[in-house]
């Protein structure tokens, strides 16, 4: 019992939430393709005075795809030689969540000043992360990954991993063809 209100805190403190929407181009078999790049995306920060690290967020995408990719069987090519390139446009925003709190029977509040509020709002950031996946030079998308996180981490950079690598594990494998 010791331990598992501290981890109930924790678990509380830094909830995310994700959820992952995929999105195929018809008649285009990408595991015939072999190599891959990824390219600096596009970082949008809306209603908000905080500088968003790019190169932080880059280095992480990049990695994750990398790391994924090469698990599927695809060779990371540094270059313009690319079969398929993989860029993204990540956004964050700001979002309020409301729960009542109070005595016995509603939401616990860690504020003891909120204890006789009706509700307490938590400031969230919503960040939508969007994998898109076209071939080499083509403007066409071939396959997309639609991520919406919400959560109240101020770095993002492990949820952004793990949901980077949740959507790749429906990437195809590289030389299986689907029959």
């Amino acid at each position: 019992m010791r331990y598992l209100i501290p981890l109930i805190f924790m678990a509380s403190t830094f909830s995310v939430s994700a959820q992952i929407r995929i999105s195929k181009a018809k008649g285009v078999d990408v595991s015939s393709y072999k190599t891959f790049a990824v390219q600096k995306g596009q970082v949008l920060s809306l209603f908000s005075d905080e500088k968003i690290n790019e190169s932080k967020i880059f280095r992480v995408i990049k990695e994750s795809v990398t790391r994924e990719l090469e698990l599927r069987g695809y060779v990371y090519v540094e270059d313009s030689i690319a079969q398929l390139v993989v860029s993204y446009v990540y956004e964050e925003k700001p979002q309020a969540a409301f729960q009542k709190a109070g005595p016995l029977g509603q939401s616990p509040t860690t504020n003891p000043a909120a204890v006789d509020a009706s509700e307490t709002s938590t400031s969230l950031k919503e960040r939508t992360l969007i994998l898109d996946v076209v071939k080499g030079s083509d403007n066409g998308s071939i396959w997309t990954a639609n991520c919406t996180l919400n959560g109240t981490q101020k770095d993002p950079s492990g949820v952004m991993d793990q949901t980077v690598t949740s959507a790749l594990k429906k990437f195809p494998m590289q030389g299986k063809r689907k029959k």
